[in-house]
């Protein structure tokens, strides 16, 4: 049957047709909200594809200054120092996995149009604690994020990218708010 017979004959049970959709448009505003709202699970999932690759190539490849490809570290070594290195690599590899495919899942959720009333608020608290963490931590201990090479412009980079990821949180509840009704101020 062809669109325009469809349009013509209304479906049987006298639901809504196509023309009648129940479905309302978005605004631009809204949308713009949306894609802007996951922009800092979209950069985390970045981050953590280079961490990923970053492992790949100093671990299995050797690459770097001063990186050996790990079958060439492992001679000469003894087994319960090998097994450490080895499962301290794995946990940075792990780490780094399980970020990614939560910053993945972030996205896909938050890119919804609604979402459960736990997750805007879960990801101010998320992103407001890796803001005070990286200011307590640079007061607390100078020079620690220098050697981690978080230092000068990458220390605001990150800052601002937490700080971007909570407001962006705050405007989406507040729009969840108007959506159903409660006002949130």
């Amino acid at each position: 049957m062809a669109d325009d017979e469809r349009d013509a004959h209304p479906p049987a049970g006298g639901g809504p047709g196509p023309a009648e959709s129940p479905r309302r448009e978005e605004s631009l505003g809204s949308l713009l909200l949306r894609g802007a709202s996951v922009v800092p699970f979209l950069m985390l999932g970045v981050m953590a594809v280079i961490a990923v690759l970053t492992w790949v190539l100093v671990f299995v490849f050797g690459v770097g200054v001063a990186a050996e490809p790990i079958w060439e570290w492992v001679s000469g070594r003894s087994f319960g120092e090998v097994v450490v290195q080895f499962g301290l690599a794995l946990l940075g590899l792990l780490a780094a996995v399980a970020v990614l495919v939560l910053s993945m899942l972030a996205t896909s959720y938050g890119a919804r149009r609604r979402q459960a009333g736990w997750f805007w608020p879960l990801t101010q608290i998320v992103f407001t604690a890796v803001a005070l963490g990286l200011v307590a931590l640079d007061h607390l201990r100078p020079g620690v994020l220098a050697d981690l090479g978080v230092a000068g412009r990458d220390w605001w980079l990150v800052f601002g990218w937490a700080a971007y990821a909570v407001l962006m949180a705050g405007l989406r509840m507040r729009a969840a708010g108007k959506a159903s009704g409660r006002a949130i101020a």
